[in-house]
């Protein structure tokens, strides 16, 4: 049996810690938990406040933030975002993305180019289309989609506990 190598890994989101909310926290405790084991983890992000360094490790994690001039609403943009990322994702095993993010367009485009695979979490309420009026005539209540308890990750037999395939749930 081929003996197996750590995974380059690299996590794509927008913010990062410092910052604190629950999408940062379990990206946090993912990254850490990813490097804990062995892998190279590194976190491709937005610089959020010019008070933080640009390149740094954190408890195993290398943590890369890019300017990001540009503040719409939650979101920003970051200019250099583009050649960072391919520069990144040509080094890497795996792209982890976060989203909401800006840029999971572009990650999926690299993504390609390099030909690299993406796991992506969302991290946000799912909005589900209302349901028929035949279904609340009749009383049925069906979800449309369904979560099922397959994890689409396994790392070296073990599943990242975070990432489950969304699937239409057929009628």
């Amino acid at each position: 049996m081929p003996e197996e190598r750590p995974l380059k890994i690299l996590i794509c989101l927008l913010y990062y810690v410092p910052h604190r909310t629950g999408y940062t926290i379990h990206v946090q405790h993912v990254a850490e938990a990813l490097a804990a084991r062995g892998h190279e983890v590194a976190v491709l992000c937005a610089r959020h406040s010019p008070d933080l360094p640009r390149d740094e490790t954190v408890r195993g994690v290398r943590i890369v933030r890019l300017w990001a001039p540009i503040h719409m609403s939650r979101g920003m943009l970051m200019p250099a975002y583009p050649l960072a990322l391919f520069q990144f994702m040509r080094r890497y095993d795996l792209i982890f993305t976060n989203t909401p993010m800006l840029e999971t367009a572009l990650v999926g485009l690299v993504a390609q180019i390099t030909g690299k695979s993406v796991v992506s979490t969302h991290h946000g309420d799912l909005m589900l289309p209302p349901a028929r009026r035949s279904d609340a005539a009749t009383g049925r209540h069906e979800p449309r989609y369904s979560i099922p308890d397959v994890p689409v990750l396994q790392i070296h037999g073990e599943a990242c506990p975070s990432a489950y395939r969304l699937q239409p749930r057929l009628r």
